[in-house]
């Protein structure tokens, strides 16, 4: 079983969770989300772990999904990434700000990681 935790939660979130609905080897077991988010997503998803950033979760990611915005990305990947998470991006677009794809290598030689790029977006999901 891969256990994923996943950056954010609105229409492709929401997409995910319930395309891995029943399907037996991976599961989103951990949220990140906006701290005016938490309570209602508790609300709708009590089983899983909430928190406003990565270092709040209860557990060490196995591996972090981001399906939020350009903002998650700086915010929560990267510093992930130093950390020695490995992580897959769906904002691919991050990739057109200046020194983004120099900053993704430093982070990931820092700790070791990988990040992994879904090719087209929300179709690679």
């Amino acid at each position: 079983m891969l256990d994923v935790t996943m950056i954010g939660c609105g229409t492709v979130g929401h997409g995910v969770i319930d395309a891995l609905r029943g399907a037996g080897d991976v599961r989103i077991r951990q949220l990140v989300v906006n701290p005016d988010q938490i309570d209602a997503t508790h609300r709708e998803f009590p089983g899983i772990a909430i928190a406003a950033s990565v270092e709040a979760l209860p557990e060490r990611p196995a591996v972090l999904l981001e399906c939020a915005s350009r903002e998650a990305v700086t915010e929560h990947v990267l510093p992930a990434l130093r950390r020695g998470i490995d992580c897959v991006l769906c904002t691919i677009s991050a990739f057109a700000e200046r020194g983004f794809a120099e900053a993704v290598d430093a982070a990931t030689r820092a700790g070791g990681s990988h990040l992994h790029l879904l090719a087209g977006a929300v179709g690679g999901i």
